[in-house]
């Protein structure tokens, strides 16, 4: 192989996905329409309609929150910023699909060690981005094993 080859190196501001709150509120809607068709009590389905409606503006808030991820790639791991964390991590698995990506991190930050799942669609990146990501996992990134120490 030649050494003197480019390779990209991932360096990615993920944003929130359209598609994915698209999701999130038709799955809540489902929910709301099958506690409709469900045919309880009232005072069955008065609570967990709420409870499905708070669940669904929720999950809306979060990911709007949660959404912008930096994600770049150094010489032997990654810089994560997710929120307030920022952290080094090591990819341990990555899945690649035509419409999404996703990526299994473990994360370390002075003595604290967590695992950080990113979800890739791809809305949330440039479709340039999007493409050299998916070649670049299932191609050219070998995942690094975990470290078990």
């Amino acid at each position: 192989m030649n050494s003197s080859l480019r390779v990209w190196r991932v360096d990615l501001h993920l944003t929130p996905s359209r598609i994915f709150l698209t999701l999130i509120l038709l799955l809540h809607l489902a929910a709301i329409m099958a506690l409709v068709q469900a045919g309880l009590p009232v005072v069955w389905r008065a609570p967990v309609f709420f409870l499905v409606l708070l669940s669904g503006v929720m999950s809306l808030r979060q990911e709007k929150k949660a959404g912008h991820v930096l994600l770049r790639e150094q010489s032997t791991s990654w810089w994560l910023a997710a929120g307030e964390r920022q952290a080094t991590a090591s990819l341990q698995h990555a899945r690649v699909w035509r419409y999404l990506v996703v990526m299994d991190f473990l994360c370390r930050q002075d003595r604290k060690v967590w695992r950080k799942r990113v979800v890739v669609f791809p809305d949330s990146v440039p479709a340039d981005s999007f493409r050299r990501l998916r070649v670049r996992l299932r191609y050219g990134l070998p995942v690094q094993q975990p470290d078990i120490s």
